[in-house]
């Protein structure tokens, strides 16, 4: 199944790499200039190379200079060291003594060479999230089984990356025999490139009282990918038989359709919370409520949007991909009802369960905020 990625609202899959603007970018001009370490190492070689580091690893170590104040003692100019060049989209802060902005890390995406793309595991695990939607919604025997075991692993002395996964036992014929778990028979190729000179960079921040902020290079909306999810149905005999009943005929329909349900039961339940904040836990605060008034325009449009695509007979679903997700879409949460979410310790007993998460991540740009990562899948387009 050959499809589109489309990207809506700015995405960052990281890769757990950040550059500083101390010693390795430059915020100028409404532009992050990310330095060409070998070129300019480079320009020292035969001259001063060992005074140079040394002041480097000074300036790395008291942050009282950046890389800007070093190259301007050296008279360099910045651009003829300057590997990047990307946009910034939005409001970068300074210090209120002076124009110098703080110092800060930059959070990278995931490359390859040097360029960005969707790792097919990301948009692999958001197959698998669907795929477990699918057969707990459709049988209450295993949510209830999924709730023990939430609780099981939660109250468990184990170390969390030894505990078992949630939802191999739903996935495999038993949760240690791998080789019979459905998504080994499910490929999803890397996606098409984007070069990194085509990113952006913007600033993030946990709303709605965006005390917490970080900056990102993330793909800008208006990028495409190409990828393509390949089911290898001659392979599936080790499979649960229930999975084999699902693949075995129009696997590809029936895939699609279990992510589309998936979009549209967590894209309502995201609206359903965002409109609870608003009306209620923010309606005294007007900058909170506009702020998340600002993330139920964006999914209003995008319901818009995706009905339009459907009276065009256009298969398109919208997802949340990469950083930034709430916890409905990196969770099974859905299948846990609200008053369980305490009993579970999966919140705080102070926490008003009604209106959970009620902080997010959104990216800003210019005067307004959005999700991150979100994207319409399209097929046969």
């Amino acid at each position: 199944m050959k499809i589109k990625i489309q990207v809506i609202t700015p995405t960052l899959i990281r890769s757990g790499e950040v550059i500083s603007n101390v010693s390795e970018c430059v915020i100028e001009d409404n532009r992050l200039k990310i330095i060409d370490k070998e070129k300019l190492l480079n320009m020292f070689k035969d001259k001063n190379l060992k005074n140079f580091v040394n002041e480097l690893s000074s300036m790395i170590t008291n942050q009282r200079e950046n890389i800007k104040d070093l190259l301007n003692k050296y008279k360099i100019p910045i651009d003829e060291v300057t590997k990047y060049s990307l946009e910034i989209k939005s409001k970068i802060e300074r210090n209120n003594e002076s124009s110098r902005q703080p110092s800060r890390n930059i959070y990278m995406p995931i490359l390859t060479g040097e360029n960005a793309y969707i790792p097919g595991s990301t948009l692999k695990g958001v197959i698998r999230n669907a795929l477990l939607f699918y057969a707990l919604e459709k049988d209450k025997s295993k949510q209830n089984a999924f709730l023990e075991k939430t609780a099981e692993r939660i109250k468990s002395e184990i170390p969390k990356k030894n505990k078992p996964y949630i939802g191999e036992d739903i996935l495999r014929t038993n949760e240690k025999d791998i080789h019979t778990d459905i998504m080994k028979y499910i490929i999803v190729r890397d996606s098409s490139l984007v070069p990194l000179s085509e990113l952006n960079v913007y600033v993030i921040r946990r709303i709605p009282h965006q005390k917490l902020s970080q900056y990102v290079i993330a793909i800008p909306n208006g990028k495409k990918f190409d990828t393509e999810i390949i089911i290898k149905k001659d392979m599936i005999s080790n499979i649960p038989t229930e999975w084999k009943d699902f693949f075995e005929k129009e696997p590809e329909e029936k895939l699609w359709s279990a992510l589309k349900n998936y979009s549209l039961k967590l894209s309502k339940k995201e609206q359903e919370l965002l409109s609870e904040l608003s009306s209620k836990k923010y309606s005294n605060n007007e900058e909170a409520k506009n702020t998340i008034n600002d993330l139920i325009e964006h999914y209003n449009k995008v319901q818009q949007k995706l009905k339009e695509q459907e009276q065009k007979n256009k298969e398109v679903i919208y997802l949340p991909i990469g950083f930034g997700k709430t916890y409905y879409y990196n969770s099974l949460g859905y299948f846990i009802k609200t008053e369980q979410l305490k009993n579970l310790g999966i919140i705080r007993r102070n926490v008003d369960p009604q209106i959970y998460p009620s902080t997010r991540w959104a990216v800003q740009i210019e005067e307004k905020l959005f999700p991150l990562g979100g994207v319409y899948i399209i097929r046969n387009d």
